[in-house]
């Protein structure tokens, strides 16, 4: 399904970008200029084809904000992850793994206590997912310019045993960018 949204939501993108190729063309080949008034021949064919034109490509705008639409696009994508947690025996590690993903898709839409009490069941319980959680909310935080919470969250990643090097070298350069800032 949500392969079928993102193809129906390219294809409505892609003959958008037709449509305003076309309206330019067509109103470009079709200006002709009188020599002594220096303004468009045929002016009342021109509005009639103009207003058919603005017409059709506003019908065709609303459908793409209807897709585009954030809050609907987001909340569908997020009642599935629910759907999926709810309604699925995963095990563990799997489940939380789910949990991050909705968190990350979460993270562009929504608000910082929404995003926290996603990621929570994450940060509750040492699971492999935790760094990444913690990883997720410092940089959450530093793109919203709150640099002394995301330091917060960098620091715990910092302070668990037995972390992959990769995370380590992750949270620590995050560190010291914010220290340079």
């Amino acid at each position: 399904m949500i392969r079928l949204n993102l193809s129906l939501l390219l294809l409505i993108m892609n003959k958008k970008k037709k449509l305003i190729f076309f309206l330019i063309f067509i109103l470009l080949s079709n200006c002709s200029f009188d020599n002594k008034t220096g303004v468009w021949s045929g002016v009342e064919k021109e509005k009639r084809r103009i207003s058919e034109l603005k017409k059709e490509q506003k019908q065709i705008i609303d459908v793409v904000d209807i897709y585009l639409s954030e809050s609907i696009y987001s909340k569908e994508i997020s009642v599935l992850y629910d759907h999926l947690l709810e309604n699925n025996n995963f095990e563990e590690e799997l489940r939380n793994l789910l949990i991050y993903k909705k968190a990350l898709f979460n993270s562009d839409f929504v608000n910082e206590s929404e995003l926290l009490e996603t990621i929570k069941p994450l940060l509750k319980k040492d699971t492999l997912w935790k760094p990444h959680g913690l990883l997720l909310l410092g940089d959450y935080f530093v793109s919203k310019g709150e640099n002394i919470k995301a330091i917060e969250f960098y620091q715990q990643i910092l302070s668990i045993n037995n972390l992959h090097k990769n995370l380590y070298d992750q949270a620590k350069s995050q560190l010291v960018i914010i220290a340079y800032e």
